[in-house]
């Protein structure tokens, strides 16, 4: 008797274990833990089974971010959101027709922060699920633009080399002929003492010369 009613407990104490270990769970996420001043991200409560009424409070830094009027979404048509009060998001989405797996919100980035916390509370659906994931956190930072390696410094410019003759330290007068010549002073000599043929009519009367004396020699004797 004592071991059937031992039995009996152990079985209901693993059923209720299961039913415990299979309670529905939904829970809190962003689209980006990370964000630059400016930008918007989207946070969103995911159930684990499609609801036809979900209902929470969502609570964020309103320094650092704004809430983008109307930006609540789901497949249950239009949430009633409502959000007079900085930094509380109240919502409440229901359809007796539709189901959805997720009612998403939207933020814009206005101040940087290392880290600003969004928070969802008084969660509930008509699938009585549990929020097991209650805060995402987002850092913003200020998008800065690049910088060169070393700033202030400018690349110097190489200086433009004047073309020089091959023969450095040597002046070429540009108006020089190749055929002129060049004196001792530096001056050029325009003309020349001529060759060749004066010099043979010089030779040739030479001959001539003597020729005749030695006619007038012979003719006197």
């Amino acid at each position: 008797m004592k071991k059937t009613i031992l039995g009996i407990l152990i079985i209901a104490m693993v059923v209720v274990a299961m039913m415990i270990g299979n309670v529905n769970a939904a829970n809190l996420a962003v689209n980006n833990a990370e964000v630059k001043k400016g930008d918007v991200v989207t946070v969103s409560v995911n159930t684990e089974e499609t609801s036809q009424a979900v209902e929470f409070v969502l609570n964020y830094d309103a320094t650092k971010f704004e809430y983008v009027a109307d930006s609540a979404t789901s497949t249950l048509g239009a949430p009633i959101v409502n959000a007079s009060e900085a930094g509380i998001i109240r919502l409440v989405v229901t359809d007796p027709i539709k189901t959805t797996n997720a009612v998403t919100l939207q933020f814009k980035a206005i101040e940087d922060t290392e880290g600003a916390v969004f928070t969802a509370s008084n969660f509930s659906t008509d699938k009585d699920e549990e929020l097991t994931t209650t805060t995402a956190t987002v850092k913003v930072v200020t998008e800065t633009a690049t910088e060169p390696e070393n700033p202030g410094e400018e690349t110097p410019t190489e200086p433009t080399t004047p073309a020089t003759d091959n023969n450095e330290g040597t002046t070429t007068n540009n108006n020089t002929n190749a055929d002129e010549k060049v004196g001792t002073n530096g001056q050029v000599i325009t003309k020349l003492p001529q060759t060749g043929t004066p010099v043979f009519i010089g030779v040739v009367a030479v001959i001539a010369l003597a020729g005749i004396t030695l006619v007038v020699r012979k003719v006197r004797k």
